[in-house]
């Protein structure tokens, strides 16, 4: 029988929670800004909070096909540190700097033209409409830095300097909380702007996070190295090997959240405003998980790079049970204080009641979906994100969606019931992830126990 290695597990823990806990605390306070956000905009009334609702998942469906900027430079910084290619740390960087600033302001512009005229066609209720396209609008224009700032978090994880990116964020974040206090209501002498002043707040804390990257990135002594029109479009493909693959999973992720707010809207405004509110706080609690799955898979990467395949068990194993006890300990405050917690938002007590049923059986997820979006940054690290894409896009869109649509026009619903749906997707899909997880673990084993003969 093998044993356990205590000492073994204990160092493994302490070195993943030295480079996941300063990630985890960056998202953590990324999303901390989006319930501050809601919570102060919750005192201008119920529309701006189920406009801010949709419209913070509108512009996460926009940014989703950056987000394979910080995995791919992740991956490919923590590959050659694990080969003998240290010299070339800064490469794949500047190289997702360059492809951002040339393509990212297109799509930017072309979201700018065609996505209003988008959100009016969802037939929600005009006001909520309304509120919500300004503030849509402004928040477009940062793309291309959102971009940036991705492909910075994904060097700072591969080289471990993370108190430069944690010390950035929380500089932007502390920067959005003063400006959304500037502009939201128009205190010391700025304009009042109410839901647009959010938006505004947003724009201006991410080009001071460019910025501080950016000089930090100069302080490291950057060298770009020899990049020539080869190393670019080698690096263009590697991008778009994880961007579409890990944008696309995202995108429709996230739009699954955003269409799933839609459908909930057609309900009535109440359920939309609780609905995003719910799912707001939710990512809040167990969105810092991709924290640890970027330390996991940086781990795995450097492990793949030296052909290390019982480490690379060894480390996906741990952070799974890790993330799963930890992120079950976050969600009991919310599933024991659920009113009190409530009440800072929504000031009717009918509204809180409400929420109450749906807003525990969300926390009472929180362990399986933070373990759900560590498997999502492993696979990508071994190269199966199509495999995991197929399987999540599969059951929300094809399934799940349709289904909430059907109910939602044909029979009554309430809020609890939509929720007992959503979780029982949930679980089906964590469920294949570790069917898949143990496949991909049966191989590794096999490669391990080959190359140690």
């Amino acid at each position: 029988m093998r044993q356990f290695n205590f000492t073994h597990v204990s160092s493994q823990t302490k070195s993943l929670f030295v480079v996941a806990a300063p990630l985890s605390l960056g998202l953590m306070s990324q999303n901390l800004m989006t319930v501050i956000d809601s919570l102060m905009i919750s005192h201008l009334g119920l529309i701006a909070l189920a406009a801010i609702g949709l419209g913070g998942f509108i512009i996460l469906i926009t940014n989703a096909m950056t987000v394979g900027f910080s995995t791919y430079v992740q991956r490919q910084t923590a590959y050659d540190l694990g080969t003998t290619l240290k010299q070339k740390k800064f490469t794949s960087l500047t190289i997702a700097i360059l492809i951002a600033i040339v393509f990212l302001p297109a799509y930017s512009g072309l979201l700018y033209v065609y996505l209003p005229p988008a959100l009016v066609d969802m037939h929600l209720n005009t006001q909520v409409t309304s509120a919500m396209i300004p503030y849509v609008e402004l928040r477009l224009w940062a793309i291309t830095l959102v971009g940036i700032n991705f492909a910075f978090r994904g060097f700072f994880s591969a080289t471990h300097y993370l108190k430069a990116y944690l010390l950035t964020t929380l500089i932007m974040h502390v920067a959005n909380i003063l400006f959304n206090y500037l502009f939201i209501f128009g205190n010391f002498g700025f304009p009042n702007l109410g839901l647009q002043g959010a938006a505004l707040a947003s724009l201006l804390a991410t080009v001071i996070a460019s910025a501080c990257y950016f000089f930090i990135l100069f302080k490291l002594k950057f060298y770009p190295g020899n990049i020539g029109i080869n190393n670019i479009r080698e690096s263009l493909s590697g991008i778009l090997d994880v961007l579409i693959p890990y944008g696309l999973q995202q995108m429709f992720f996230v739009s699954g959240f955003a269409v799933t707010l839609w459908i909930i809207g057609l309900t009535g405004t109440e359920n939309l405003a609780i609905a995003g509110l719910i799912f707001n706080v939710s990512l809040f609690f167990f969105l810092p998980a991709i924290g640890f799955g970027i330390a996991t898979a940086g781990r795995i990467s450097h492990d793949m790079g030296a052909a290390n395949y019982k480490s690379i068990v060894e480390w996906a194993q741990l952070a799974g049970a890790l993330v799963f006890v930890l992120f079950s300990l976050l969600s009991l405050p919310l599933i024991f204080f659920t009113e009190n917690f409530l009440q800072l938002f929504l000031d009717e007590p009918q509204l809180v009641a409400i929420a109450v049923t749906p807003m525990k059986i969300a926390a009472i997820l929180f362990g399986l979906e933070a373990l759900s979006l560590l498997y999502l940054q492993i696979f990508f690290a071994m190269n199966k994100g199509a495999q995991i894409s197929a399987i999540s896009v599969s059951l929300q869109w094809l399934l799940f969606l349709p289904m909430l649509y059907f109910l939602v026009n044909h029979l009554t619903v309430t809020l609890d019931q939509i929720w007992l749906l959503l979780a029982t997707f949930r679980i089906i899909n964590i469920l294949l992830y570790i069917k898949l997880w143990l496949k991909i673990k049966k191989v590794l084993t096999s490669k391990a126990a080959k190359y140690s003969i």
